[in-house]
């Protein structure tokens, strides 16, 4: 059953400008409106990071002893850190080994080899090298070539159709706060520290003091306590789902939907307690349906013997 306007939110909130990037596009609050707790990333998501070509249209050759891409910028910010490229590796663990040099004004500042079996095909790959502070409006180029290439033994380079590469660049800038890092790797992962909680209250009076503790929640039934002291809504962070029933001190109430596709409940002054319950309709129906059909599997037969 299709949720039209959870998922219209949802693709507006989280654009597939690359499908590879979705997360970079997202604003902060949508992460907070869908409950978002956690995020798992291969790069800082939490600094400024600027995507200087995100056109994908085609791969470059697949790189060969003695020849290289190479691509030029102006910084945007100070403090650059960091470069990433999208590279293709033809889902091969190649044993090739690439280099990456950076330039400042075509004067060297930074070289590293990696092995091409590094690489992942389609996910972008950083380049971390140290921090340049003054970076803001100034030339850099970089250049990628593969040591050791042979048939079948390389790597090459999304670009578009022009012949630039596909590459961010990274600013030690703090872009997110509310992204907390606390755990770092080859993946990173970061919590998200202003995320709605499943359930909270929407109440007209900021001042007014009010408590609200979840006592019971498995997948089709939620028990909320709450005592507001003015009347208000109760929001969530579950989506407007039809099938779902709600009781407010254990009588039935209705379901409205709040910040565009998620589920909601007028609440009164007073301590109350509120119970989402999945009772579809619909499940039911169709058990019917069920056993209509196993019958008449049963009713035709026996016609057709007395014809």
């Amino acid at each position: 059953m299709d949720i039209r306007e959870y998922k219209e939110l949802f693709n507006k909130s989280f654009p597939q400008k690359t499908q590879w990037d979705t997360i970079l596009n997202a604003e902060p609050k949508s992460l907070d409106k869908f409950g978002v707790k956690y995020v798992l990333s291969y790069t800082d998501i939490d600094k400024r990071i600027i995507s200087n070509q995100l056109r994908i249209d085609k791969l470059s050759e697949e790189l060969t002893s003695g020849s290289n891409i190479y691509q030029e910028f102006i910084a945007e910010s100070d403090n650059l850190y960091a470069i990433r490229v999208l590279p293709a590796n033809f889902n091969r663990l190649n044993s090739c080994n690439f280099q990456f040099i950076l330039q400042d004004d075509h004067k060297e500042i930074f070289e590293r080899t990696y092995p091409c079996n590094e690489i992942s095909d389609k996910i972008f790959f950083q380049i971390d090298f140290p921090e340049i502070n003054k970076s803001k409006g100034k030339t850099f180029s970089f250049a990628i070539s593969v040591l050791d290439a042979s048939s079948g033994n390389s790597i090459a380079f999304w670009q578009n159709y022009e012949g630039q590469i596909v590459f961010q660049t990274i600013f030690n800038e703090k872009e997110n706060k509310n992204l907390k890092l606390i755990r770092k790797g080859k993946f990173n992962i970061y919590e998200n520290t202003s995320v709605l909680p499943e359930y909270y209250l929407v109440n007209p009076d900021e001042n007014s003091i009010t408590s609200l503790k979840i006592e019971a929640s498995v997948a089709t039934r939620k028990i909320i306590s709450v005592s507001p002291n003015h009347e208000g809504i109760l929001a969530s962070t579950n989506a407007y789902y039809p099938g779902w029933n709600v009781y407010v001190d254990s009588k039935r109430a209705k379901i409205v939907m709040v910040n565009k596709a998620f589920q909601g409940v007028y609440i009164p002054k007073g301590t109350r307690v509120v119970e989402f319950i999945y009772d579809p309709d619909s499940f039911y129906f169709g058990v019917f349906l069920s056993l209509i059909g196993v019958l008449m599997l049963f009713v035709v037969p026996v016609k057709l013997n007395k014809l």
